[in-house]
């Protein structure tokens, strides 16, 4: 173990990604500093490719489910493909496009294909693009339905895609993937990481398997390449689609059943597995497994030495600053709206978050207002379907999205609750992204029975998947809920009281939703005021 660490965790194999605004000289004396000691060591850590498979493969597995619980309509049907190599740059953007083209939005083709096909409720978790491997793999497929299904989907995927390779993509579909992509690779924003350890995230893309680290990190260049290249051949995104997929024998069907008896039977094959090799152990063979397991445990729990501990390095107060970070804002009102505007560079994008008032909204409504905000971004508006609003999301905006928050004031004393839409937009499409925001705010389509399902059934079968990863989460909310009305908000909104709701609407889609719908009318009215409105503006 030891050895391992000793030429695997060396620096001879490191990759080291400097961020910040230091000056070179600091680098460079932090580096000799921490590289002081260690000799270079011989390691060979390249990752092999995998072989092509010469023809296509099914594999069938299982998943625990409750014994009480039903197993119909819980099975996940994927179809996969491994594609090129990770340090091919120009051709890895090529095949983010493509995925992105097919399944990358409501308006995708593949997607739709899937999605209004009625053999499964929503996407696959796993649908997309996988990046971070040598060589890059592209999946998709259904979750919520059953086994038997499982040819059809597949069926249905090859066929989309023949469509497609053959009639090619709607121009504006095009358009509007091309603009996400620019916006994304020019937007930096502290999101889930640093800014910095995404650029990291994109370099090691290729470096780690000896490509070149600075290829990912010029989207520009290596856009107007394939814009150029799409000028000059108006079908590259139809060839991409037949050589990566339907020409492409490396493609694998997956299906995950549940199963009732599934932890019953890993465990008994765990058991049989040891009872066999403890069978074929000599007394002398236990004996030292015996004494290792107990030297090992000594080790562990032994108290590490003083030497050892003044080896670690440790930050006092006196490095941390006492200064705090500071937003400048400028407050402001148009019309009798409140604004907030924060004077920021934003590489080119204006940030725009809509604020309404919902501390009054009535306890029964409340549960509801989560899905008002995923129905009001993601339906038709003023006169367009889901799908024709969607590409027009695409090409103007860098997304658009609603939350639900609430929290307590600055001093303590007061709580404020919120339903929060927010859209990010180029300065050059500023005013397009307005009018979206305005069209689902004041002309929200409601009445689209199919996608409302498609939407209710997704966020239901999104939060059942979270519970598992993020349980912790859900208890924290559970048991935070009895503290004060925001607690009890967030609960009510992402818990497990939400996760309860949603299921129960499902349910009852079966049946008619007039009910339903009023209650969600009656919050568009009530909740979409002016006299309610805060707004939040970042931008240079």
């Amino acid at each position: 173990f030891k050895e391992f660490h000793r030429i695997f965790y060396s620096p001879t194999n490191a990759r080291i990604f400097l961020y910040g605004d230091i000056t070179t000289e600091e680098h460079l004396a932090f580096l000799a500093e921490m590289l002081a000691g260690f000799d270079r060591v011989a390691v060979d850590s390249a990752v092999p490719d995998q072989r092509p498979w010469r023809e296509p493969r099914t594999a069938w597995g299982f998943y625990p489910i409750a014994r009480e619980e039903k197993p119909t309509g819980k099975t996940t049907v994927n179809v996969a493909w491994m594609t090129a190599a990770n340090r091919e740059s120009e051709t890895a953007m090529l095949l983010t496009i493509v995925a992105d083209l097919l399944v990358g939005s409501a308006a995708a083709p593949l997607r739709k294909a899937l999605i209004d096909s009625g053999l499964g409720e929503d996407l696959s978790p796993v649908t997309g693009l996988e990046r971070d491997l040598k060589q890059i793999a592209f999946a998709v497929g259904l979750r919520g339905t059953e086994a038997e299904k499982a040819g059809k989907i597949e069926k249905l995927i090859l066929d989309t895609l023949k469509a497609i390779a053959t009639g090619g993509f709607d121009r504006s579909l095009i358009e509007g993937t091309l603009h996400q992509i620019e916006f994304h690779g020019r937007e930096m924003v502290r999101g889930s990481y640093p800014y910095g350890i995404v650029l990291m995230g994109r370099a090691y893309h290729t470096w780690l398997y000896d490509g070149d680290p600075l290829k990912d990190l010029n989207f520009p260049r290596t856009i107007l390449s394939i814009r150029g290249q799409w000028e000059a051949d108006p079908a590259l995104f139809q060839k991409c689609v037949r050589r990566w997929f339907l020409d492409n024998p490396h493609r694998l069907l997956s299906v995950m059943e549940p199963s009732r008896t599934f932890p019953e039977q890993w465990e008994r094959q765990i058991r049989d597995r040891m009872a066999s090799l403890r069978e074929s152990l000599s007394g002398e063979e236990k004996e030292r497994i015996k004494e290792e397991t107990a030297a090992m445990q000594r080790f562990q729990t032994a108290p590490d030495s003083p030497e050892a501990l003044a080896s670690l390095p440790k930050l006092p107060l006196g490095d941390i600053s006492r200064e705090i970070e500071t937003i400048p804002t400028d407050r402001a009102a148009f019309g009798g709206v409140p604004v907030l505007r924060h004077n920021l560079f934003t590489n080119g994008i204006a940030y725009l978050d809509l604020s309404f008032d919902i501390s009054d909204i009535p306890e029964e409504l409340q549960p509801l207002l989560p899905l008002l905000g995923k129905l009001t971004a993601q339906m038709g508006a003023a006169g367009l379907s889901y799908e024709a609003m969607a590409k027009r999301i695409a090409l103007y905006t860098g997304g658009l999205g609603a939350n639900t928050a609430a929290g307590l004031t600055a001093d303590g004393r007061g709580s404020w609750q919120k339903m929060l839409f927010s859209v990010k937009a180029l300065y050059r499409h500023i005013d397009e992204a307005a009018d979206i925001v305005r069209d689902i705010l004041t002309d929200g389509d409601l009445s689209d029975d199919s996608r409302m399902q498609d939407l209710i059934l997704e966020k239901r079968n999104n939060l059942h998947a979270s519970v598992v990863p993020s349980a912790h989460l859900f208890a924290q909310m559970a048991a935070a809920a009895g503290l004060s009305l925001p607690a009890r908000r967030n609960e009510q909104w992402h818990g497990r009281t939400q996760l309860r709701f949603i299921a129960e609407t499902a349910g009852g889609l079966g049946g008619p939703r007039g009910e339903l719908r009023e209650k969600l009318r009656r919050l568009q009215e009530t909740v979409f005021t002016k006299s309610r409105l805060h707004l939040n503006l970042t931008a240079d």
